[in-house]
Order: structure tokens, then sequence, then C-alpha cells
């Protein structure tokens, strides 16, 4: 009889090819993947011809080769050609290949450099991401989810979504994954909401809720033990934050304590090292005015930042310098915090040569140097130094 790939690259080729790299697959996962495979002939070719094979000794395997390739920087690169992702794109709907695919889209989603390449493709990623939410196997629902969240780490990207979705729609069947009794769910469910809510449209209809039920789950999921739930509703908050007319109503719900709480959790713990960075990030959001900065200073705030000042992380310490800046912008805060030892990591952050921490440093020591008694401590910790280093340096 005839071969159901007639036509097409021979198939005794793809069984080979497919053999070749299922080996490279078992013998490495995805470590030192690019190595064996780069030497194979017209890779990309023999990927797509696998994708759209007829032949079940080659499409199946070859599409479960591929949810391990996508895991790889170099081979998802290759994956991302337009033409490959063209072929991709049926299958998802396709019962026997829904799960396969859709791991596929979310190993390839998790690299930041292809999300733009994603979102443009034909048939659209955000389309097919909508279709495996609505999946009634679970499996593909949990690895669309994902996919959906990671792609929504993109502003642009955002934007475009903006565009293509109905908000209250998106928000009534996230907010229903978030209440799920599964871990992996919820967790993609709010970190999915708290990117949406970087947009003015998401955070109002969140806020502006007649029985406000969606901000008290946020809230009170944020307050939780659980740091696969406290981290993803916190980054929720944090960026409801960034909503100027938002931030009173936030204040009232307690958001400056739960991140004064947050930034003093310095842990080493895998699930608990986002802590300090969501915090520090809430604070600087959230101290934009003097009567934001008053507040802060009463409840707790000035101690977790200036703890954050010297964390063990360059992203942690950013982001608290960023806050520093904001809060010495009120005298008494800046007074406080330079007695509480602020001074001394900012100096360091200040001469260290990231761009983010010198700008920050600078700013709130300038802030701080309004009172005498500061302005001898700076200089007293070697300020004049950091000030002739400033002057010199690129980063302002």
């Amino acid at each position: 009889g005839v071969h159901p790939d007639e036509g097409r690259p021979h198939w005794q080729v793809l069984r080979r090819s497919l053999a070749q790299i299922q080996q490279a697959v078992q013998a490495d996962g995805s470590k030192g993947l690019a190595e064996r495979i780069a030497p194979v002939d017209k890779v990309g070719q023999i990927l797509k011809a696998w994708i759209v094979s007829r032949d079940p000794k080659v499409q199946a395997p070859g599409l479960a080769v591929l949810a391990v390739l996508a895991q790889n920087d170099y081979a998802a690169k290759i994956l991302c050609q337009r033409e490959l992702l063209e072929q991709l794109a049926p299958l998802h709907k396709h019962k026997q290949h829904a799960r396969v695919v859709a791991e596929i889209y979310t190993g390839l989603s998790s690299k930041d450099g292809l999300k733009a390449q994603l979102a443009g493709t034909e048939g659209g990623l955000f389309d097919i991401t909508a279709n495996q939410m609505k999946s009634k196997d679970v499996a593909v629902i949990r690895y669309g989810l994902e996919t959906f969240q990671q792609m929504c780490s993109e502003r642009e990207i955002l934007a475009q979504l903006d565009e293509e979705r109905d908000p209250e729609a998106l928000l009534k069947q996230l907010f229903d994954f978030a209440s799920k009794d599964d871990t992996d769910l919820e967790r993609n469910a709010l970190l999915a909401i708290a990117r949406l809510l970087k947009l003015e449209e998401y955070a109002q209809k969140v806020c502006t809720e007649k029985n406000g039920e969606r901000l008290k789950i946020l809230v009170e999921k944020a307050g939780d033990d659980f740091a696969s739930r406290k981290v993803p509703a916190a980054l929720a908050v944090v960026n409801l934050c960034e909503h100027k007319e938002l931030r009173l109503q936030l204040v009232r719900k307690r958001a400056f304590q739960l991140f004064a709480e947050m930034g003093q959790v310095e842990s080493l713990r895998r699930d608990q090292v986002n802590y300090q960075r969501v915090a520090a990030m809430g604070i600087a959001n959230l101290s934009c005015n003097y009567q934001m900065r008053d507040i802060a200073s009463k409840v707790g705030v000035l101690d977790a930042v200036a703890q954050m000042l010297a964390s063990g992380s360059q992203a942690v310490r950013r982001h608290a310098a960023k806050a520093c800046a904001e809060l010495t912008l009120h005298e008494g805060n800046a007074d406080q915090l330079a007695e509480g030892g602020a001074i001394p990591p900012l100096l360091v952050m200040a001469r260290s040569g990231d761009r983010g921490s010198e700008a920050e440093a600078a700013r709130a020591l300038n802030n701080m140097a309004i009172s005498e008694a500061n302005q001898r401590m700076i200089l007293k910790e070697g300020g004049q130094s950091a000030l002739l280093y400033l002057k010199a340096s690129p980063n302002l």
C-alpha cells in the first residue's frame, strides 16, 4: 500500500531524524541539546515535516520531542519559525494532540525573546489559548493558562490583547480559575490577573465592582501564608497601585501593611524569594504623595525599606532604593531612614555601576541631604567619594 507520507520528505528520513533527535533528548533532556541537534541537516524543515506527517510513528512521537525542544533556548528559536508555527496551530484543536501542542506553546512562551513572534503568528496565539482555556481536559487548560499569563508579561502584547478580548468575560474566567482547588490553575490565573491589572480598564473593573468582591479576593490571597498564592496576588495589588486614582482605596485595604510584612521576610526558600522584591515595588508605587508617605511612616514601612536596602539581591536593593527615593521626599521619613541605617547601603548602590541602582540611590541621598544632620552622616560614611564617582558616572 501507499505510505501515508507519500510525496513528502522521505518517510525513512523522517523516522531516522526522529530517532536521532529522540536520542539527544533522552541523553540530555534539554541540557546540551543545542550542540546535539545543530549538526542535524535541515533541522527546521525536518521538525515541520514531523508536524504535518500523517505517519503515526512520526507525528505523535515527533510532537512529544518538540515539547521537550521548546524548553531549550536554541531549539525554541528554530521552532518559532513562522511556517512551522502555522503548521502547528491547527493541531491545538485535534483531540489526540491538544495536550502536547499546548505543552509546546507553554515552553515557547516562557522565552522572553520569542513572545513577539508568537503573538504575531497567523491564527493568533490569544485565540489558541482562549480555546485551550475552555477545554474539557484539565491538563490543556493548565498549559493554556500558563501560556496566556506568560504572554501577558510584555506590555506591547498586553495592548494587543486589550483590543481582542472582552475584559469582563476574561476577568470572570480568570477569577473562576483562581478559586479552584488546584495550585497550578490558581497561581497562573492570579499571575494573569496581575498582568492584566497594568491596563487601566481591567484595574478599574476590579476596583469599582459594585460589591468589591474581586478586590477583596486579591487582598485576602495576598495575605495568605501559602507563597504560590501570596506572591501573584500581592503582585496584582502592586500593579493596581500603578493607577493614581486607586491608591487611597488600596491603602484603606491595608496595602502598606501587606508590603511592610512581606518586606521583612528575607528568605532563601525558593517559594519566598520574591517577597521582598514585590514588597519594594508596591511601596514605591504607593508612596506617591505627602499623604501616602506620611501614612507609610506610621505602619512599619520605613523599617522594611531599610532592611531591603541591605538585601543580598540586586533586584530587591534596586526596588528598595526607588521606594526610598519616593519616601524621602517627606523630610521626617528622610531623617528616620537615615537614623535607621539607610545611608551606607545607598552609598554602595550609588557607585555600583548598575544604572537603575545608581539613579535611585542618588535621588534618595539627594532628598536626605536637605537636613544638615543627614549631610554630616553622608560625609561621615564616605559620601564625598560617592559624589565624585556619580559626577563621572554615565548612568546619571
